[in-house]
C-alpha cells in the first residue's frame, strides 16, 4: 500500500515527459541550495514507460531525500557519525579504507561507487562526507566473543518460552563454536573476517575429523553456527552488504550416518529384568516401563504434570504437551500428542498417578537417563532412547501406516492428509500399540 501511494506521488510530481522519454525531477531544500549548488536535480529515467519510470522514480526519490538529511554539522567526527554519514550518501555501509585497499579491483570499486555518485551531486561537501567515502576512519573492532554476546541479545525472542536451563542448553552449540574459533583463530574483529579466515579455521578442523578427534558432522555444525551469529550482528550492525564469510564454507567429508539402533527383542527383555532387579528407585523402574511401552522419550515423561495423566478415562492414556513445567515439547505442533497405556506402561502409571516427582525439574531428565543407561549398559551397548526407535520398528513392523505411527510417536506426516479432521482417536492409537507390542504388552 504504502509503495503504491508514493507510485502515485511520482507521477503527480516527480516524472516529466520529456520528448519521448521521461524524466525524474526534485526540488532541493531550500536550506540545502548552496550545498548542492541548484535549486533542482534533473536525472533522464531512460524509460518512455510511465509505469517503468514510476518505479525508477520511486527509488530515486527515497535516495535524494536521505542525501537531503545532510550530514552531522556539529560535534567530534568519530567512527558513528561517519559511518553514519555513509549510509546518508547511500552506501550500503561504511568500509573503512584498509578494507577497500585490500579488496579485488572489481569489489574496490563497487564498495565506492554509490559514495563518489553522490559525492559528485555536491557542489560543497563537508569534511564529514569525504571522510565516509573515503573510509579515513576506522570502525571499532567487533571481536567474535563480543559478537557473541550481541547474538545472544538479538536472539531474546527465539528462545523467549523457554525455561532458563532450556536456554543454556540451546546457545551452548554457539558458545562452543565461538570457543573453538578462538582457540584456533584467535578472538578476530568479525566486521573484518574474510573468506580466506573462514576458510583456514575450516582447515584446521578437517585436520580434527582426520585425525579422528571431531566428526565431519560436527565440525560443519560449528561452521553453521559460525555464519548464523556472524550473520544476524552483520544485520543489526548495518552491514547488509557485507558478505558472510561462513557462507557455503563447509567440510565435505561424508561419514557414515550414527544412528542409534534399536532394542531387540531378546535385548528388551534382559534390560527390563535388568532394571527391575537393580537397586534403582520406584520412579526410575516406572519410567523404563513407560518409555518402553509408548516411545515417549525420558523428558517427556518426567515433566508430565497430575493434570497430564488419565488414568480414568475410557481408554487411559498421558498427554504430552505444554504445562508448568514446559513451555512447549521440543518445537511444539506434532509433538504435542496424546498417548495410550498399555500393559506395563498403564501399570507403572498406576503406581504413581501424580507423575514422578523425584525426577520433575529442569535437568530430571538428564539424571533419570544416566542412571538408567549404567543400568542397560550392563546387558547391551544401548542408551534408553532405544526404546523409542523399538518402538517406531515394532508399530512399522506390524502393518501400522506411517501417519497414525507419527501420531503416537510425536512425528511429522508430509503432506496434508494429517491436517483435516480431528486425527486419529485414542482407540486407534491403543489398537496398533496392543498390535505391534503383542505378547510383551
Amino acid at each position: 500500500m504504502e509503495t503504491q501511494m508514493e507510485a502515485n506521488e511520482m507521477k503527480l510530481k516527480y516524472v516529466v515527459k520529456r520528448g519521448e522519454t521521461y524524466s525524474f525531477k526534485i526540488a532541493v531544500p531550500t536550506n540545502q541550495r548552496t550545498r548542492f549548488g541548484r535549486a533542482q536535480i534533473w536525472e533522464a529515467l531512460g524509460t518512455a514507460d510511465i509505469l517503468e519510470a514510476t518505479a525508477r522514480s520511486v527509488e530515486r526519490a527515497r535516495y535524494y531525500r536521505k542525501l537531503f538529511g545532510g550530514a552531522p554539522t556539529a560535534g567530534e567526527m568519530t567512527p558513528e557519525t561517519v559511518a553514519a554519514t555513509a549510509v546518508a550518501l547511500g552506501m550500503k555501509a561504511y568500509t573503512p579504507a584498509e578494507s577497500v585497499l585490500n579488496a579485488e579491483v572489481r569489489e574496490s570499486l563497487r564498495m565506492l561507487s554509490d559514495g563518489l555518485m553522490s559525492l559528485r551531486l555536491l557542489k560543497a561537501p563537508k569534511i564529514v562526507e569525504v571522510a565516509a567515502v573515503g573510509g579515513v576512519t576506522s570502525v571499532p573492532p567487533l571481536p567474535m566473543t563480543i559478537a557473541l554476546e550481541r547474538f545472544k541479545e538479538l536472539s531474546d525472542d527465539k528462545w523467549m518460552r523457554l525455561r532458563a536451563r532450556e536456554r543454556t542448553k540451546k546457545l551452548r552449540p554457539y558458545e562452543e563454536a565461538v570457543e573453538r574459533f578462538v582457540s584456533e583463530m584467535g578472538d578476530l574483529d568479525i566486521l573484518s573476517l574474510r573468506k580466506r579466515d573462514a576458510f583456514a579455521f575450516s582447515k584446521k578442523l578437517t585436520a580434527k575429523v582426520a585425525a579422528k578427534e571431531l566428526l565431519a558432522s560436527s565440525a560443519n555444525k560449528k561452521l553453521m553456527w559460525l555464519k548464523l551469529i556472524v550473520g544476524k550482528v552483520y544485520l543489526a550492525e548495518e552491514q547488509h552488504d557485507k558478505p558472510n564469510p561462513f557462507e557455503k564454507v563447509k567440510i565435505e567429508h561424508k561419514e557414515g550416518k550414527r544412528a542409534r539402533p534399536p532394542f531387540t527383542e531378546g535385548e528388551i527383555k534382559l534390560v527390563a529384568d535388568q532394571i527391575a532387579k537393580s537397586n534403582a528407585n520406584g520412579e526410575l523402574k516406572a519410567i523404563n516401563a513407560v518409555m518402553q511401552n509408548t516411545g515417549a522419550t525420558s523428558k517427556e515423561i518426567c515433566l508430565l504434570m497430575p493434570s497430564d495423566i488419565f488414568l480414568n478415562a475410557p481408554v487411559p492414556y498421558i498427554r504430552i504437551a505444554d504445562n508448568e513445567m514446559r513451555q512447549q515439547v521440543k518445537s511444539g505442533g506434532d509433538r504435542h500428542r496424546d498417548i495410550p497405556l498399555v500393559g506395563r506402561a498403564l501399570d507403572a502409571m498406576r503406581r504413581f498417578s501424580g507423575g514422578f516427582p523425584k525426577y520433575r525439574r529442569d535437568n530430571g531428565s538428564e539424571v533419570l537417563s544416566a542412571s538408567s543407561n549404567k543400568i542397560v549398559r550392563q546387558v547391551v551397548d544401548k542408551t534408553t532412547y532405544s526404546y523409542r526407535h523399538r518402538m517406531a520398528d515394532r508399530l512399522r513392523q506390524s502393518g501400522c501406516e506411517d501417519t497414525l505411527k507419527n501420531a503416537i510417536l510425536g512425528h511429522e506426516s508430509k503432506g496434508f492428509s494429517m491436517h483435516y479432521g480431528l486425527g486419529f482417536t485414542l482407540e486407534n492409537k491403543r489398537d496398533a500399540l496392543v498390535k505391534a507390542l503383542g505378547e510383551t504388552v
